[in-house]
């Protein structure tokens, strides 16, 4: 069990890596409904950001799921354990919305190729004024954010994790995540960097110190 701790625990930063790679594609963070002739010659960078995007998705709960392994049996278990069922619901709710984008490429042609409407199925189904959309999206920030101050608290009371590391996380899965889709690259860049330089530090600390 030990082993596969220490080893699940490098998906952490492997997400966080994978989560700042995708954040700097260009043209990956172009809103659609603002400049649908920019998005639609950038879509294939926005389906290679988003595709990179799914494999950090399903790498986090993977390293959250060792994080919970290790810190099994002490004051810390039932936070990382509420961590972890919100994360997994969280990112349920939002994988629609990267599976939407990653696989934009077609919809781009479409609309350079004269569809002008094209690129509306894909506004129009990740607006926020799109009442679905905005319910999956808003349950998802709000899922992940709870869940990160969950899992910063777990790290707080572990006595074996350094708590900046928990804090940096706490700031880093909502930043990346970005469910009501800010359009803002900085801002999930930031939050992909942040998630990098946590998931390392907590990584090295699960794998080299014995947790209390």
């Amino acid at each position: 069990m030990q082993s596969w701790i220490r080893q699940g625990i490098l998906a952490l930063p492997a997400s966080g890596l994978l989560a700042t790679v995708s954040s700097l594609i260009p043209g990956a963070w172009i809103d659609p409904s603002v400049d649908p002739g920019g998005f639609a010659r950038a879509s294939v960078n926005v389906a290679v950001a988003n595709r990179i995007g799914i494999p950090a998705a399903v790498l986090l709960p993977i390293g959250t799921l060792a994080l919970y392994l290790s810190l099994a049996g002490t004051p810390a278990e039932k936070w990382a354990l509420g961590a972890l069922l919100l994360l997994f619901a969280g990112l349920g709710l939002f994988m629609p919305f990267i599976g939407i984008f990653a696989f934009a490429a077609p919809v781009g042609r479409e609309y350079l190729n004269g569809d002008t409407n094209a690129i509306n199925v894909i506004t129009e189904s990740t607006r926020t004024s799109n009442p679905s959309a905005l319910i999956f999206g808003a349950t998802a920030f709000l899922l992940l954010f709870i869940s990160s101050l969950l899992l910063a608290v777990a790290i707080w009371q572990s006595h074996g994790i350094p708590r900046l590391s928990g804090i940096m996380y706490a700031v880093a899965t909502p930043l990346w995540i970005d469910p009501l889709y800010l359009y803002q690259p900085i801002v999930a860049v930031v939050g992909g960097i942040l998630l990098l330089a946590s998931g390392g530090w907590i990584g090295i600390t699960v794998i080299t110190k014995r947790l209390e």
